[in-house]
């Protein structure tokens, strides 16, 4: 098993896919007039009927100069694909080969493509460039437990900040349903975690074997997943191991004081009183009216990272069984899958990489 494992790819594959058979969606006028007429996805079933998208569409300029230069077939419409190729070809996404191997992975993706496609150049040696619009890549942590999972999620989401250049709210770390987010809304990059146990119940495999294996291995494990777009990966060529942990380094993860002193200088003395009432263990709902005390509780979240709308001992028990620090969450990463499941993991073969664009 790989780190850093590719869970999404979007973009372009230099192949050949002039003779793609796509069906196409139009809009006419009440007068019969045809709008405007467009090239559908294709839907692509790999293992376990796991699927993704396929398409064509005109090479850049970039991809075509790669082309020329090493001698490959140079075709106007190249290969459009959106999915997880990793889901595609081993039927489950808890883990896979790394980023780093995306070449050998995209063109293993191409080798089980329907055989009406015409892509013989699949089985070269040599790999045609690639344009990347979207990029996933995830690591597993082991947090020892279900219970720390959540509690991680639960306050980290409170705890932190990123470093997007975008407005202060929406710096925050973000809490929905069971995923925490940082900078949602950024055009670059995107970082999430979850618990990947709670995933796999949602959406479990369709080889119930397997998906009782894959649980029972996921069960305490946190997921990490970055996203990378089309101007992230501007800035980058092959994208390495290690590259979720380079952007996690861009969120401000602290743990919580559980005196409640760090942000407290911040304070205004009137909601500074506030805090120190419910450290006491006073019910401070009660003590203000509901719009003051809303706007009490942002202020004390933001700036000390409690929320006081929960009793304090459910957010002090949590402090002694879960690190937040990004040591112990390296030290922790999942690098190794059981031999009783290796089975289940694609081996990507060598393949050389041109240059991304």
């Amino acid at each position: 098993m790989s780190t850093d494992m590719l869970d999404w790819y979007s973009g372009l594959i230099g192949y050949d896919a002039q003779g793609l058979k796509l069906g196409s969606l139009y809009e006419v006028s009440p007068d019969g007039e045809l709008l405007y007429s467009t090239e559908r996805w294709r839907q692509e079933k790999g293992s376990y009927d796991a699927s993704l998208q396929v398409k064509r569409r005109l090479s850049t300029e970039e991809m075509r100069s790669a082309a020329e230069h090493y001698g490959l077939l140079n075709s106007a419409m190249v290969l459009e694909i959106s999915g997880n190729p990793v889901k595609f070809l081993q039927g489950h996404n808890v883990f896979g080969p790394s980023v780093s191997s995306l070449a050998p992975i995209l063109q293993g993706v191409v080798r089980n493509l329907a055989v009406d496609l015409p892509l013989p150049d699949a089985d070269s040696a040599l790999w045609p460039a690639v344009h990347r619009t979207r990029v996933d890549i995830t690591v597993m942590v082991d947090l020892g437990s279900h219970q720390n999972v959540h509690d991680w999620l639960r306050h980290a989401a409170t705890e932190t900040r990123s470093r997007h250049g975008l407005p202060d709210v929406e710096q925050r770390g973000l809490l929905r349903g069971d995923t925490a987010y940082w900078g949602k809304h950024s055009r670059r990059w995107t970082m999430k975690a979850y618990c990947k146990f709670c995933e796999l119940d949602a959406h479990p495999c369709p080889d119930v074997v397997l998906q009782e294996k894959l649980k029972e291995f996921v069960e305490g494990q946190l997921r990490l997943e970055l996203t990378l777009r089309t101007p992230e990966l501007k800035d980058r060529g092959t994208l390495e191991e290690g590259i979720v942990w380079q952007y996690l380094e861009r969120l401000a993860i602290g743990v919580m004081k559980a005196d409640g002193e760090a942000g407290r200088a911040n304070l205004r003395s009137a909601v500074a009183n506030i805090l120190t009432l419910w450290l006491a263990g006073y019910d401070v709902r009660s003590r203000l009216q509901k719009a003051t005390f809303y706007r009490y509780r942002s202020l004390i979240r933001e700036e000390v990272g409690v929320d006081i709308s929960l009793p304090r001992y459910t957010q002090d028990k949590p402090i002694d069984r879960v690190n937040f620090d990004l040591a112990y969450l390296k030290a922790h990463e999942v690098k190794h899958v059981p031999y009783h499941l290796e089975g289940y993991l694609f081996q990507p073969g060598p393949c050389p990489m041109w240059p991304a664009r």
